[in-house]
């Protein structure tokens, strides 16, 4: 997905370790005047048998946006 298309407070699905995990976005994926590369989100691993972390995910690994 293109960080130009995030949006701070929306839900994310990532794929990590091959495994498709919700994720909320914590933070603007903008920075002056281009994009991050990796933006900071709550990531709720319980559902895939990890742990809850909040952390830095790559913009490359999140998949789409959740539809509520």
């Amino acid at each position: 997905m293109e960080a130009s298309k995030l949006e701070k407070g929306k839900w994310y699905i990532i794929n990590n370790f091959g495994v498709n995990i919700p994720a909320r976005l914590l933070d603007s994926p903008r920075q002056g005047r281009g994009w991050k590369q990796s933006v900071f989100m709550d990531v709720k691993g319980s559902v895939a048998g990890f742990v809850d972390e909040m952390g830095g995910v790559y913009v490359k690994d999140i998949v789409s946006l959740i539809e509520n």
